[in-house]
C-alpha cells in the first residue's frame, strides 16, 4: 500500500537505485553490451572487486533505504510476508519454474557469445552474486520504491525488466525474451507473497544446478522439486480463479 512521500523522497529513492545499480551491475552491463556487439571486453581484476564489493553493497543498500527512505522491513520484503499456495516452498518453486521457462526459450535462439573457460571459484562466486545481490537491489529494492510511490504493476513489470536486461546481454537479443518470461513471473510470485528470500534460493538453485563441485544427483534433486513445487503452486493458484460450475 502507497502512502504519500515527502518531497525530494522520490528523487532520493531512485538516486538510490541508481547508485545500487551502477556500482553493482555497470562493468557487468558494458562488459555484455560489448559481447552483445562482437566485442571482447578486456580482462581485467577490476570484474572480480566489483563482484566481491556487491555482497557488501546489498545489504548495505537495503540499510539505507531502511535508515535514510524510511523503508521497512516489510515493505523490503526481507520479513512477514503473505500467504501463498504451499507456502515459501511453493512461492520458491514457481520463481525457480518461472526463471527455468525463460532460459528455455532462450535456448531456442541459437548461442550468441562463445561461453568463457569454467573457473570453479569464480562460477560459484558468480552464481551466489546472482542469486542475492541481483534479487536484494534489483526486486526488493526497485519494488519497494516503487510501490512506495503508488506505482501499478505494468510499471513494475517494465521497471524490474529494464533493470535486469543490460548485463544480460551476453545471451544476445533473446535476453530480452529471457528477461520478459522470468520477471513477469518472479514478479507476480513477489507481489503476491512480499518476500524477497523465494526469489533468491530460486535463482541460487538455479544457477548452481550446473556447479561440478555439487553432487550432481543432488543437483538434479533439488531442480526436479523445485519445479514440481512450482507446478503445483501454479496448479493451485489457477484452481483459486476457476469458478466452480
Amino acid at each position: 500500500m502507497s502512502t504519500d512521500p515527502a518531497p525530494g523522497w522520490a528523487a532520493r529513492a531512485w538516486g538510490l537505485q541508481a547508485l545500487c545499480y551502477l556500482l553493482a551491475f555497470g562493468l557487468p552491463s558494458v562488459a555484455a553490451i560489448c559481447l552483445l556487439v562482437g566485442v571482447q571486453p578486456a580482462p581485467s581484476g577490476l570484474y572480480g572487486v566489483v563482484l566481491l564489493a556487491g555482497f557488501a553493497l546489498a545489504p548495505l543498500g537495503l540499510y539505507a533505504a531502511h535508515r535514510w527512505l524510511g523503508l521497512s522491513a516489510d515493505s523490503l520484503g526481507l520479513r512477514g510476508g503473505h500467504l501463498f499456495p504451499l507456502g515459501a516452498l511453493g512461492a520458491t518453486g514457481l520463481s525457480y519454474l518461472m526463471m527455468w521457462l525463460g532460459f528455455q526459450v532462450l535456448h531456442l535462439f541459437p548461442q550468441w557469445a562463445e561461453q568463457s573457460e569454467s573457473q570453479p571459484l569464480w562460477d560459484l562466486a558468480a552464481s551466489l552474486h546472482g542469486g542475492i545481490v541481483e534479487e536484494l537491489l534489483l526486486l526488493a529494492l526497485p519494488v519497494a520504491i516503487s510501490a512506495r510511490l503508488g506505482w501499478p504493476l505494468w510499471a513494475q513489470l517494465l521497471l524490474v525488466f529494464a533493470l535486469r536486461v543490460p548485463f544480460h546481454l551476453y545471451y544476445g537479443p533473446a535476453a530480452l525474451l529471457l528477461c520478459l518470461v522470468w520477471m513477469t513471473g518472479v514478479l507476480f510470485v513477489y507481489r503476491k507473497i512480499w518476500l524477497v528470500w523465494p526469489a533468491v534460493v530460486a535463482h541460487l538453485v538455479f544457477n548452481l544446478a550446473h556447479y561440478p563441485a555439487i553432487p550432481p544427483m543432488l543437483r538434479l534433486t533439488a531442480s526436479v522439486a523445485l519445479l514440481l513445487l512450482g507446478l503445483g503452486a501454479a496448479g493451485l493458484l489457477l484452481a483459486r480463479r476457476t469458478p466452480v460450475t
